[in-house]
C-alpha cells in the first residue's frame, strides 16, 4: 500500500518498484499464506474482470486482456503484469468459452462462498445457474498449485502474514488519528498534499516549528514572520501598526473544523475507471494521489474546498464552506481542517476527536460541523433492525464527543449538529438506470449491483440499496429517530467553550432546488456507488448550508472584514494553499 501511494518521486529510482516486487514475490513463493490475500480480493475480482472482458470485447480481441496493464503509470503497470503472470491466460481462456466474469471469479477460487450461502452475482446469471457453471468452471481450470481454489477455504486476513501485522496496525492507527503522516514539528499541520496534508486541512507554512500553523493568534503580532500562514505580516510603514494588527485584529477570525463521513470527505470514485469505454491511455495519470487520499477529495468538497479542478476525473469551480468564510475574511486564510473519514460513525468519531488541532489558549474560535450523515444507518448487512445503534447509544456517543469539544475549543467557538440524510430517493431513483459497469451490453443495472453488494454482504448502505421497501422505510424512519435525536441535544445541552446549534440535513433542499431548475435526481448522485453527492451537487450544498447559517445563525460566520480589499491588494492571495 505504501509503495503504491507515495510518488515515486520521493523514492530513489526503482526503489519502490524493487520492494514491491520483492514483497509479492516473497509472500507469493516463501509462504503458502498469501493466498489469504486472494481471498481478500475476490470482493473487487467480478468487477475487475468485467472491465477487462469488455474492454477485450470492444477491441475484438480476447489476447487484449494483458493490454488493461498499459494503461497503469509505474509501481501499478508492474503490479499488474505480475498478477496477469498468474491468473492472465486461466481468464482469458474462460471468457473465450463465454464464461461471465462471476463464474470466472468463483472457479478460480478468487470469490468464494461459505457454508449455507448463495453465489453472488453482478452480471447475468448462467441459464444453468452460478453453483453447476462454476463447478463445470473448476473442473478445467489451469491455476498455479498456490492459486488453487482449495487452498482458499480456510484462509482469513492478509494482515495475518508474517511482517504484515505491523502494515496494517500503522494503517489502523493512522486512520484513527487522522493527523498528517509527514509533519516534522507534530503541530497536525503538513506541507505536502497526500497523507492527511494540506488537502485535509490548512498547509503549514513552517514544518520546523510546532508554534508556527493555521489558525493560531499571531506570534508577537507577526511582525517579522507569518506565525499563522494566513500570509499577513509586516508593519504598516504608512501607520506604524503591525499589518495582522491593523487588518485582523477585531475583525472575528474563526476557522471551520468539519467532522464527519465520507460524504463530508467527498468520497468520488471516478467513473472513468470502471467504464470500459472510456478507460485510455492518461485516465490513470493521478492514481497515486487518488489512492493516497482514500479516494477522498476534501479540496472540492462543499466543507473544506479550496481550489478549482480541470482534472478528468473531478472538474470543479471552487466554492465550499470554507472559501465563503475565508472570502467573508481573508484574515481566516488555510485556517481549514476536514477531519471526516470513509465509514464514520457517532462511535468512531469519538476517535479523531484529538486530530483536532485547536488549543484554548494560544488559537482563534471555531465553528465545528458535527455531520455524521449516514453511517450510523447505513451497514453494510443487517440480519434485522436490532442491528442498528439505539437512539440511547447514539446520543451518548455524541455527549461523549461534544464532551471532548469542551475540552478542546477555543471559547466563543460554534458547534452545529447537522441532521442525518433521508436516502429514500436513492432506489427508486437509480435502480432501473444502467449503471457504468453495465453500458457496454446494457446488462448491469443499479438495481443489480445493489443486490450483488447485499449478497457479498459488503454495501455501503443495506437499507437504502435494497429492492425491499420495508428496508427502505424503516431506514428512513431510523434516520429521522437519530436527527431528533440531535435536535433535541441543541435546545437541551450547554457547554463552556462553544454555543450548539442544529441543522437539518441540507440534501432535501439540495434536491429540490436542483429539479426547480430542471435537472434529475440520479445526475446528484455519484455514478460508481450512486451513494454520495457528486460533484454537481457539493456547490449546492455549499449554499443551502451557508444560506441557513446566514438567516439563522449569523453570529457564527462573524462579521465581514472591511480590510478584504486592502489585504488582497498588498498580498495577494496569501502564498497560495
Amino acid at each position: 500500500f505504501l509503495f503504491l501511494t507515495i510518488p515515486e518521486t520521493w523514492l530513489p529510482d526503482g526503489l519502490g518498484i524493487n520492494c514491491l516486487l520483492h514483497f509479492v514475490i516473497g509472500c507469493t513463493f516463501g509462504n503458502i499464506e498469501y493466498a489469504r490475500i486472494i481471498k481478500k480480493s475476490g470482493k473487487a475480482c467480478t468487477v475487475l474482470v468485467g472491465i477487462a472482458e469488455q474492454l477485450a470485447a470492444i477491441h475484438n480481441k480476447p489476447h487484449t486482456l494483458v493490454k488493461v496493464c498499459d494503461y497503469l503509470p509505474g509501481s501499478y503497470f508492474y503490479l499488474c503484469k505480475i498478477l496477469f503472470n498468474f491468473w492472465g491466460d486461466s481468464i482469458i481462456e474462460k471468457l473465450s468459452k463465454q464464461q461471465t466474469p462471476d463464474v470466472v471469479c468463483y472457479s478460480l477460487g478468487i470469490c468464494r462462498v461459505d457454508d449455507g450461502q448463495n453465489y453472488c452475482h453482478l452480471f447475468p446469471e448462467p441459464k444453468i445457474g452460478m453453483a453447476r457453471a462454476t463447478e463445470k468452471s473448476r473442473l478445467k481450470t489451469k491455476v498455479q498449485p498456490f492459486f488453487h481454489w482449495s487452498l482458499v477455504q480456510s484462509l482469513s486476513s492478509p494482515c495475518d502474514l508474517p511482517g504484515i501485522r505491523r502494515v496494517c496496525d500503522s494503517l489502523n492507527l493512522f486512520k484513527k488519528n487522522l493527523n498528517p503522516s509527514v509533519d516534522l514539528d507534530k503541530d497536525k499541520h503538513s506541507t505536502i498534499q497526500v497523507l492527511r496534508g494540506s488537502v485535509w486541512r490548512g498547509m503549514d507554512c513552517n514544518d520546523f516549528d510546532d508554534a508556527v500553523y493555521p489558525g493560531r493568534k499571531p506570534l508577537k503580532e507577526d511582525i517579522e514572520t507569518d506565525s499563522n500562514c494566513n500570509g499577513i505580516y509586516g508593519i504598516d510603514t504608512d501607520s506604524g501598526y503591525p499589518y495582522e494588527t491593523s487588518l485582523c485584529e477585531g475583525t472575528d477570525q474563526r476557522g471551520i473544523i468539519y467532522i464527519g463521513d465520507s460524504v463530508g470527505a467527498h468520497f468520488h470514485i471516478p467513473s472513468e475507471w470502471i467504464t470500459p469505454a472510456e478507460i485510455t491511455p492518461g485516465i490513470f495519470e493521478h492514481i497515486s494521489f487518488i489512492l493516497a487520499n482514500e479516494f477522498d477529495w476534501p479540496h472540492l468538497s462543499f466543507a473544506t474546498g479550496y481550489m478549482d479542478s480541470n482534472w478528468p476525473q473531478a472538474r470543479s469551480k471552487v466554492d465550499s464552506l470554507y472559501w465563503r468564510l475565508h472570502t467573508r475574511n481573508r484574515c481566516n486564510h488555510r485556517d481549514y481542517q476536514n477531519l471526516s473519514f470513509n465509514g464514520a460513525n457517532s462511535s468512531t468519531i469519538l476517535h479523531c476527536i484529538k486530530s483536532i488541532s485547536r488549543s484554548r489558549t494560544t488559537d482563534y474560535p471555531a465553528i465545528v460541523f458535527y455531520a455524521s450523515m449516514g453511517n450510523d444507518v447505513c451497514l453494510s448487512y443487517m440480519e434485522s433492525p436490532a442491528d442498528w445503534i439505539t437512539k440511547e447509544k447514539f446520543k451518548q456517543n455524541v455527549v461523549r464527543t461534544l464532551e471532548e469539544l469542551d475540552e478542546i475549543l477555543p471559547k466563543d467557538s460554534h458547534v452545529i449538529l447537522v441532521g442525518l440524510v433521508n436516502g429514500s430517493f436513492i432506489y427508486p431513483s437509480m435502480a432501473h438506470r444502467i449503471h457504468p459497469i453495465g453500458q457496454l451490453r446494457g446488462d448491469v443495472a443499479y438495481s443489480d449491483i445493489y443486490k450483488w453488494l447485499n449478497c457479498m454482504q459488503i454495501g455501503p448502505c443495506f437499507g437504502w440499496m435494497n429492492d425491499n421497501s420495508t428496508w427502505r422505510n424503516a431506514t428512513t424512519k431510523k434516520a429521522q429517530e437519530l436527527t431528533n435525536v440531535l435536535q433535541d441535544l441543541s435546545l437541551t445541552y450547554s457547554a463552556q467553550s462553544f454555543k450548539l446549534y442544529f441543522l437539518e440535513n441540507p440534501i432535501s433542499k439540495v434536491i429540490k432546488t436542483w429539479e426547480e431548475n430542471g435537472g434529475e435526481k440520479w445526475q446528484l448522485l455519484e455514478p460508481v456507488d450512486s451513494l454520495h453527492p457528486a460533484q454537481e451537487a457539493q456547490p449546492l450544498l455549499t449554499n443551502i448550508l451557508w444560506e441557513e447559517l446566514e438567516s439563522r445563525y449569523p453570529e457564527v460566520l462573524g462579521k465581514e472584514n472591511l480590510n478584504n480589499a486592502k489585504i488582497e491588494q498588498l498580498f495577494g492571495e496569501q502564498n497560495g494553499h
